[in-house]
């Protein structure tokens, strides 16, 4: 969670920074600029269990979108960091008019992680499908 918070602050100070001198500066303008936070579930295939995963988008092309984030297991035993490759599949937007589906969209792919990074243990790489469900934009 730290690192999550560290990345989402400079992601705040770099976009407040790209403001002009002289302009008036507006938190909503700022926080309009920010990658939208998408939550959901990761399965590990090398040890056959089922993490919870945060992303931010880094790229988007044709609907399919690189992203980079933070998994952990249900237990917070486990931490990695993982790259993944999404793709839309629906957003419940599009077929009902409920403000607070607006936050549901679901997006599927593969992930790589990299675990094990604070223990003294080896590191080891870990990979599989991922599914994105809450997508929260600020």
């Amino acid at each position: 969670m730290k690192i999550l918070s560290l990345v989402l602050g400079v992601a705040l100070i770099c976009s407040v920074c790209s403001i002009c001198v002289g302009e008036e500066l507006l938190i909503s303008d700022s926080l309009k600029k920010l990658p939208p936070l998408k939550q959901g579930i990761a399965y590990n295939i090398n040890d056959g269990e089922y993490q919870y995963v945060m992303t931010i988008p880094i790229v988007n092309y044709k609907n399919i979108s690189l992203e980079a984030g933070y998994t952990t297991n249900f237990d917070d035993s486990m931490d990695s960091f993982v790259g993944a490759v999404t793709y839309p599949l629906f957003k419940f937007k599009d077929f009902v008019d409920v403000p607070i589906l607006n936050l549901i969209e679901c997006n599927v792919g593969a992930y790589v992680g990299y675990s094990k990074w604070q223990d003294n243990d080896s590191p080891e790489f870990e990979y599989g499908p991922v599914a994105t469900l809450i997508n929260i934009k600020y």
